[in-house]
């Protein structure tokens, strides 16, 4: 029974680090603020485009990224359980695990792609930690309360009048500035530098006190919490009726407010009232997701996709850094240089051609070689 439970949290921690590839891929593909605002960046020309766009807003954009920071929570959660049970003290290696992690993610962001969500994901586990020995029920509501802070602080900013400037902040650039994002990352690697330096920067900074650690936080504390009820490891309450209309609300509720989203950004509206509906639409939508698996995988034995799942996410933050050095090779003037080429359907279809390379390559690879490179690595790091 707990391989078997196991098993499951692996796929959903598999289908998290997939799912948010097909969104990743538009940040490495495109000039930063396309993926908010293409109609404005001049990236949508077609029918087909749109189309393609607006698939992956609906069904992808921050949905598996919510579900990955709340498996996070969960690995947390397990993580100090079983070194209680070996009678070690777990809190001196989650700071090593942290901070190894920290490391990884800042390699990952100054030297191959600025959105690396590593350290912020790192910070957001050290103070989860603090809060460790609340109750299950009451790390869940913690963890609603600061997930929500994003959202609050803008309301703040628009009834005070700073919404604006943040408008402007979401809105895309001038032409010449998206032109001159395009040279550079079709550039060489020192020439891509000074635009991902300075935004990897902005993003651990100020992105990241506004808004992306009270996001992390938020969900890990929410998984952590998850991960100390009995009901939800035994998957028994996967067959609860009721669960299931939940879930069925869950995903009603996020599809329209994610639809409200897609109206507002394609009749090129504000960007600020598109922000909330798609922050708490996603929300709705990666719980909706992550019980659906859970359903499905309570009712099938661990094979076919399931056990590629499953590989795939022991193996994932390998996969993760995999994805970034695909992208890159694929988008950068340093490999390839398709940056700012490929419309949003060649996107979508790169990013569905990696997808099944990796759901094959990684049951292939933890049959010859066991644990990924990266997983052995921040092991050895951070157990002395």
């Amino acid at each position: 029974m707990g391989n078997q439970r196991q098993t499951h949290l692996d796929q959903l921690r598999g289908l998290a680090v997939l799912g948010i590839f097909p969104v990743n891929i538009f940040l490495f593909g495109w000039p930063k603020t396309a993926l908010s605002d293409p109609i404005a960046s001049g990236f949508l020309l077609s029918t087909a485009d749109v189309l393609a766009w607006s698939l992956m807003h609906l069904l992808f954009e921050q949905k598996f990224i919510n579900l990955l920071a709340l498996m996070f929570g969960v690995g947390i959660g397990l993580f100090a359980q079983r070194q209680s049970a070996r009678g070690h003290d777990p809190g001196p290696l989650h700071v090593r695990r942290m901070l190894t992690l920290a490391s990884i993610g800042l390699l990952h962001a100054y030297l191959i792609w600025w959105g690396d969500i590593l350290f912020v994901y790192s910070l957001a586990g050290l103070l989860a930690w603090t809060v460790r020995t609340l109750g299950p029920g009451a790390l869940i509501q913690a963890g609603l309360v600061i997930y929500a802070v994003p959202s609050l602080l803008l309301v703040l900013w628009q009834l005070g009048g700073l919404a604006p400037d943040l408008a402007d902040n979401l809105s895309a650039p001038s032409m010449e500035q998206i032109f001159a994002e395009i040279q550079q990352y079709r550039g060489g690697w020192r020439e891509q530098m000074s635009h991902r330096a300075a935004t990897a920067l902005t993003l651990q900074t100020s992105t990241m006190i506004s808004a992306t650690l009270w996001h992390a936080l938020g969900l890990i504390l929410a998984g952590m919490g998850l991960q100390r009820l009995p009901q939800f490891l035994s998957g028994q309450w996967i067959h609860s009726a009721i669960i299931r209309w939940y879930l069925l609300g869950a995903l009603i509720t996020g599809a329209l407010l994610m639809t409200v989203s897609l109206g507002i950004r394609l009749a090129g509206g504000d960007l600020l009232w598109a922000f909330h509906s798609q922050y708490w639409g996603s929300l709705g939508m990666s719980v909706a997701y992550g019980g659906g698996l859970l359903l499905w995988s309570h009712h099938h034995d661990v094979s076919g996709i399931g056990r590629h799942l499953a590989a795939t996410g022991r193996l994932a933050l390998s996969v993760y850094i995999l994805q970034s050095l695909i992208a890159a090779l694929l988008f950068y003037g340093n490999g390839l240089g398709f940056f700012g080429q490929f419309n949003a359907l060649q996107l979508l279809l790169c990013a569905g051609l990696t997808i099944l390379l990796l759901l094959w390559l990684c049951p292939c690879w933890e049959r010859h070689l066991g644990a990924g490179p990266l997983e052995r690595l921040w092991r050895r790091i951070a157990y002395p």
